[in-house]
């Protein structure tokens, strides 16, 4: 299988200035989203492995802060996380909500631990795709994720609607649950403007274009 890879821009608002990437690998023929919720965890670890080798690469920009994304059933294998978080010394993991939601009890009982196992090597965690949903219940978990990303279906119904108050109601919610909120999936100048109102620092989609130079193809 085939997997396209990209840097997507992650834009300070206020400024426009670009300050991070994520790499986004998505399979050929097949949803994104479905693949990574449903791929085997060996397939999961052989992508992560193929993106730190890439990250390395000559001609791969170091100065800015890049987000790659990992199961956390990966992060809970104490030896898949002793033997890879070393290499992934100063990048940020980006956790599934969806999969968070799943594991409350996992993260409650060792999510301490383990975060502190992956901030020992510079590594940032924060928490993707978060909806109104699941705030309550990752607001109770006992440890603090470094930044949180708005999930991008809760920014396309909210202004599509246009309720404000419930976009910045929400972002500061999340603002007392992270040190750094970035909404996804600002594909316009409405969205754009729409985020800008509330209290959310950056954001990331399609608006901004990605450097095609940096696009990459992985076979796995």
């Amino acid at each position: 299988m085939k997997l396209q890879c990209r840097f997507e821009p992650i834009v300070d608002i206020a400024t426009g200035q670009i300050i991070a990437s994520e790499m986004l690998c998505r399979p050929e023929n097949e949803d994104a989203e479905t693949f990574f919720r449903h791929a085997p965890l060996a397939t999961l670890s052989d992508i992560v492995d193929l993106q730190i080798a890439r990250l390395r690469e000559p001609g791969i920009p170091q100065q800015q802060a890049v987000f790659i994304n990992v199961s956390l059933d990966l992060l809970l294998d104490d030896k898949w996380a002793d033997n890879v978080l070393p290499r992934m010394a100063g990048y940020n993991i980006e956790l599934d909500c969806l999969q968070c939601m799943a594991h409350l009890d996992a993260l409650t009982r060792r999510g301490a631990a383990i975060f502190s196992k992956v901030r020992r090597y510079g590594i940032n965690i924060w928490l993707d795709d978060i909806n109104e949903a699941a705030i309550t219940a990752i607001s109770a978990l006992p440890l603090r994720f470094d930044g949180i990303k708005i999930d991008k279906y809760v920014l396309w119904h909210l202004a599509e609607i246009n309720d404000r108050r419930t976009m910045a109601d929400f972002a500061r919610q999340l603002n007392e649950l992270a040190r750094v909120v970035i909404v996804e999936g600002v594909e316009n100048d409405d969205h754009l403007q729409f985020a800008a109102v509330a209290p959310i620092r950056c954001a990331q989609g399609y608006y901004w274009p990605v450097d095609g130079n940096l696009s990459f193809e992985l076979e796995i």
